[in-house]
């Protein structure tokens, strides 16, 4: 009998890790976006520093931005404190366009340490295998002045749009996760990953999809007051998102065949949704792909139906004519049982 998937012995340890951490911003007012596991480069969380905090409770955005990367568990203790191991991480947490803080939770001994991976790295050439924490750096209300002035000092390099354009796909993906922390205060560098769309490496365009669908009304996207993105941003930049066909067929393809719930196919099916003309981009966009290129014209089909909500086997049954390939498709019966059933094909529900 076939075993299921595992779940690694630490991952409780690791979850509760950055629980504590970001309970530790929040609590003192910083603003915290956390990064989806599948898109995790070596960094958890995004936080925004704020400071002056009034008798209402609210803060002064400073506009500095670090990533934090967070490890817990007994296992990074050191005889001088903590180490966080650098694995495949060291070009991104040097190189990155924000800098990165490495925070370690010990809940044996309810303690937070941290220490600025990006500035130790720029600082060493030598083949490094950890990054050593001192025990004394305890992350708490007294550390936060030396924490904000250290983030100020490593604050320097490449503006992630521009690190969106290297030719490593690996640091462009990274860059897009960047443009998201960038992106919450200034619509203007959400625009410019929406306006990158049809240039893009295909291989970046998922994690595109990804972060600017957080802009639509996700219902996957757990949103709160401390990580909110503000009308002033999300209203103008999703008045940007107005497909070609070329694009259509572009975030088609990114979504590789899988259009479940939580995968790129539902981010880019909300997309899609935004697109008043959508009906007739996608028309467009199946005459484009049909025949030669049958997957994605069947899944331009599919994603044409759904937006026909009621009326989606009426629709069906009037363009099969003119696309009788569609009739010999592997998932042909299904999405007819399926729309029999329910009255509409529900793409990512």
């Amino acid at each position: 009998m076939s075993k299921g998937p595992r779940l690694r012995s630490t991952r409780a340890t690791e979850r509760a890790g950055v629980r504590e951490v970001t309970d530790f911003f929040e609590t003192h007012n910083f603003v915290v976006q956390p990064v989806h596991g599948e898109n995790d480069f070596g960094k958890d969380l995004y936080v925004d520093l704020t400071r002056d905090v009034d008798a209402a409770g609210e803060a002064e955005i400073t506009g500095i931005t670090c990533a934090v990367q967070v490890k817990a568990g007994p296992s990074y203790r050191t005889a001088s404190g903590y180490q966080i191991p650098i694995d495949q991480h060291l070009h991104c947490w040097r190189d990155s366009t924000v800098p990165v803080i490495g925070v370690v939770h010990d809940p044996e001994r309810n303690v937070l340490v941290w220490g600025n991976l990006t500035e130790h790295l720029r600082t060493r050439e030598d083949d490094l295998k950890n990054v050593p924490i001192p025990g004394s750096s305890v992350l708490n209300q007294a550390a936060l002045p030396r924490l904000e002035s250290s983030i100020r000092q490593t604050s320097v390099g490449l503006h992630p749009l521009v690190q969106l354009w290297s030719t490593n796909d690996r640091d462009a993906r990274q860059a897009v996760w960047d443009c998201m922390a960038f992106g919450r205060r200034d619509a203007r560098v959400f625009k410019g990953l929406r306006a990158s769309i049809p240039l893009i490496s295909a291989e970046v365009l998922p994690a595109i999809a990804r972060v600017l669908s957080s802009l639509t009304s996700h219902p996957d996207r757990y949103w709160s007051a401390h990580n909110w993105i503000e009308d002033s941003v999300r209203v103008p930049v999703r008045e940007t998102f107005r497909w070609t066909p070329s694009e259509a067929i572009l975030l088609t393809r990114a979504a590789q065949g899988e259009w479940e719930r939580g995968t790129v196919g539902q981010d880019v099916t909300l997309l899609f949704g935004d697109d008043p003309d959508i009906h007739n981009v996608l028309k467009v966009a199946i005459d484009r792909t049909y025949p030669l290129e049958r997957d994605e014209a069947w899944m331009l089909f599919c994603v044409y139906l759904h937006f026909q909500g009621e009326d989606a086997m009426q629709v069906m049954t009037a363009m099969l004519p003119a696309y009788p390939e569609f009739r010999a498709h592997p998932a042909f019966d299904a999405v007819v049982e399926h729309i029999e059933m329910t009255g509409h094909l529900a793409i990512a529900d």
